[in-house]
Order: C-alpha cells, then sequence, then structure tokens
C-alpha cells in the first residue's frame, strides 16, 4: 500500500501499529530499538501526512511510550482523544499505557470507559484494570476481574495470573500458572525482565512481579 501511495496516513500508522507489536511481543528479540526506530518514523509521516488523523496519533503516542518519552506520549495522546473521544481499542490502550507507570488516575478512567462503549470487547481490556485491582485492591479482587475473559496460550495471561495466584497464597495454581507460561514462552525466564522494559512497566509493579516469580523458582536472568 505504502509503495503505491507514500501518502497514505493510515498505512504509515498500521506500520508504526506493527512495529510496535513486534517490539514488545515476548520473544527472544524483545525490546529490539531498530524496532521501535522504524514504528517513531511510520508514526511521525502518519501524523506529518494527515494532521487530523486520531490512528496516528495514537501510533505516535505508542510508539513514544515505549521508547520512554513520556512528556511526548502525553501530549500524542491528548490529541488522539481529542479527534476521536470514543474509539474503544484507543481508549484501552492509551489506558494500559498510564496503568503500567501506575498512574492510576489518568489510566483508570480510560480504561472504564472502553468497557462501557464495548461490552464484548476483546479480552485484553481486563488486564490493565486487574492490574489496577492488584496494586490498589488486593489478588482476590485482581483475580476475579482477570479471569473475566481468560486468555489460554497467550504468555502475558499466565504471567500476570502467576503472580496474582501468588499473592493470594495459592501456590498450586500459581505452579499451574507457571506450566502455562513456559509452554506458551519455553524461554520466559531468559527475557521476562527487557519485556517488562520493553511495555514500560513501573518499578513497583515489575518488582512484585518478578518477586512472585521468583517464589515459584522461575529463574528471570534477562
Amino acid at each position: 500500500m505504502i509503495a503505491q501511495d507514500p501518502s497514505l496516513a493510515d498505512a504509515h500508522a498500521a506500520l508504526a501499529m506493527i512495529e510496535i507489536e513486534n517490539f514488545r511481543t515476548m520473544t527472544a528479540d524483545v525490546g529490539d530499538p531498530r524496532k521501535l526506530d522504524r514504528a517513531t518514523q511510520h508514526a511521525v509521516q502518519a501524523v506529518r501526512r494527515d494532521p487530523l488523523s486520531a490512528t496516528g496519533h495514537l501510533a505516535l503516542a505508542l510508539a513514544n511510550f515505549h521508547a520512554k518519552r513520556f512528556v511526548d506520549f502525553r501530549a500524542s495522546a491528548k490529541r488522539a482523544l481529542l479527534l476521536n473521544p470514543c474509539h474503544s481499542d484507543m481508549l484501552a490502550m492509551l489506558g494500559m499505557c498510564f496503568v503500567r507507570r501506575a498512574q492510576w488516575d489518568e489510566g483508570m478512567p480510560l480504561v472504564e470507559r472502553a468497557l462501557v462503549l464495548d461490552p464484548l470487547c476483546p479480552d485484553w481490556y481486563h488486564m490493565p484494570k486487574a492490574m489496577f485491582l492488584m496494586m490498589t485492591k488486593g489478588p482476590e479482587e485482581a483475580i476475579a476481574e482477570y479471569k473475566k475473559r481468560p486468555m489460554p496460550d497467550f504468555f502475558a495471561y499466565h504471567a500476570i495470573l502467576l503472580w496474582f495466584h501468588v499473592e493470594v497464597g495459592d501456590m498450586s495454581w500459581a505452579e499451574f500458572e507457571k506450566t502455562l507460561l513456559l509452554q506458551a514462552a519455553p524461554d520466559a525466564e531468559s527475557f521476562m525482565k527487557r519485556y517488562f522494559d520493553a511495555i514500560c512497566l513501573c518499578d513497583d509493579i515489575a518488582e512484585r512481579a518478578l518477586a512472585a516469580f521468583a517464589r515459584v523458582g522461575l529463574r528471570i536472568t534477562g
């Protein structure tokens, strides 16, 4: 599509989103800065070619977030939300970014609005709310929220649920989730820390999760 018409803003935005997803996907090369550089280049092109593209500003916001340019992230996120305040996926994505930084007051209203706008939402909408509940209420509330929409075979689902079950004291279930995690991502121990860094998970959240992993014998080395 880009080759046919390089002025297409939506195409640049889509390519940026693909590169971001590749950057943060839990594989051996998670956090490859070259992917993030390409994402930023495409997102900048999207906004340049169509300044009124909410998708373009969303792509730029996510590129800035994962590059830890948090001031620029906020500016791009604000612009995207002004242009399309009722796009549930965008609300949930941006809300998740704020939640990963433990910025609950900014993130949770976006997540809650996304859940209202799309009652049949994708499963991952419940991830940031569950994390918020874990950090502010307790593991029981977090587990109840998280299990509303199971995501079997998705490594992050099993990793987070493992953490929650350790904190609630259900070690047998935590061991079961460990087995499922290693089935989904056999090399998880070698790059879990890099995955947390790639998604910009704040230290308070990351340290609690890593402590839980250690309690079930996971040796997180990278």
